[in-house]
């Protein structure tokens, strides 16, 4: 082979090896595009069928499972109705201790006798009046001489409201501030002190989805939500070196009797009336389990709540300037709808 020869064979290779680099390189950044694109796909798929938020619905695939908690001695108040019931029933089917506490007797006991046909569980009844303290206490210390110690507190009781902000009656707005703030941390410190005595313990709070936002005709109930949130965040850190987990759970629109006893503008005064909105609305059963996955898993905070309300409440979250924007320009009755799918 002549060096001419040569030169223009060194010459094609180099130019082949400029080709294949230049075409395997735009072959990987090819692959990368559409990866990325299959990726984006399928997080819009499962996000637009999701009903709670991410880290939730991945706890619950992967997490820890219901039966973690076997063993443990949970004490429920608002168990006799709603979510309180709903997750007892969930409890149920583990080996835990469950302690049911609301006012009406024969409701808690009508739920106990179906919890213990759904599994090996040990359930007490005990009625508690939940804004009397010493109701509160005398409670507490039933519990202590039974079982010796309070792993779980969950703590549900509370009432909603349907009522205009400025038509409230002062008196009207203390009652619910006390049901669901001064009296539920009321409870939670006393079980604290005790889980500070013990080393250890849980505290989970039902807030709401209004406890992130604000909501038409539930001004005072969002005011209550968002104290809450407050107050768990202060002694979050206050209790920083121990091994106590608080948690805030947040359903949004649920099946349940809430809306017959809402607090409405005149104190004394209940709301009434069955709930047109009922089957739009998040089944209680799969809301009670995506709690028990909460609870089970130790979440900080979760969020239980169908689309399109979850999307909101991620922009209330992450990008809280078109929030703002998006609550002074959309009514009330546009809200309504984006809760519970109505059309009209």
């Amino acid at each position: 082979m002549t060096p001419g020869e040569i030169d223009q064979t060194v010459a094609c290779f180099l130019t082949f090896t400029k080709l294949s680099k230049f075409k395997f390189t735009h072959t990987i950044k090819e692959m990368l595009f559409l990866l990325f694109l299959a990726g984006f796909i399928a997080f819009l798929a499962v996000f637009l069928f999701a009903d709670a938020d991410l880290l939730t619905l991945y706890y619950e695939r992967f997490g820890l499972k219901a039966d973690s908690l076997r063993g443990k001695v949970i004490w429920i108040t608002g168990a006799s109705s709603g979510i309180g019931e709903y997750t007892a029933y969930e409890l149920s089917k583990v080996n835990c201790s469950l302690i049911l506490s609301a006012r009406r007797k024969s409701e808690l006991e009508r739920v106990a006798s179906k919890c213990r046909t759904l599994g090996p569980v040990d359930v007490v009844v005990l009625p508690l009046d939940v804004t009397d303290a010493t109701s509160q206490k005398n409670c507490f210390d039933k519990i202590i001489e039974q079982f010796g110690r309070i792993d779980v507190l969950y703590n549900n009781a509370g009432r909603s409201q349907q009522a205009d902000a400025l038509k409230t009656e002062l008196k009207a707005d203390h009652d619910i501030f006390d049901i669901n703030f001064i009296y539920c941390i009321s409870l939670a410190k006393i079980v604290l002190n005790h889980m500070k005595e013990i080393g250890s313990g849980q505290v989970a709070f039902t807030s709401s989805i209004a406890g992130k936002l604000g909501s038409p005709r539930q001004a005072m109930y969002c005011a209550t939500k968002h104290a809450l949130h407050g107050w768990v965040a202060a002694t979050r850190f206050e209790l920083g070196e121990t091994d106590i987990i608080l948690q805030l759970l947040c359903p949004g629109p649920v099946v349940s009797d809430i809306r017959k006893c809402s607090f409405t503008e005149v104190s004394g005064k209940e709301f009434g009336g069955e709930d047109p909105n009922a089957k739009k609305k998040m089944s209680t059963e799969r809301c009670a389990k995506l709690m028990v996955v909460a609870v089970a898993n130790k979440i900080g905070e979760s969020w239980i709540t169908k689309q399109p309300i979850l999307l909101v409440t991620y922009i209330g979250q992450y990008i809280p300037v078109l929030f703002a924007w998006m609550a002074r320009t959309l009514s009330g009755k546009v809200v309504q709808r984006l809760r519970y799918g109505k059309k009209d």
